[in-house]
């Protein structure tokens, strides 16, 4: 799950917390839609 390491970089490089809240709500979306279209 390379997907994975999207959101911790994100964390890491201390970007703002908005753009963070916005980026994590979006990965997680397209995690769940990837997920759900292979199910």
């Amino acid at each position: 799950m390379s997907d994975l390491s999207y959101p911790v970089r994100v964390v890491i490089s201390g970007t703002d917390p908005a753009s963070v809240r916005v980026d994590s709500w979006t990965w997680a979306v397209r995690l769940f839609k990837t997920r759900s279209a292979a199910a």
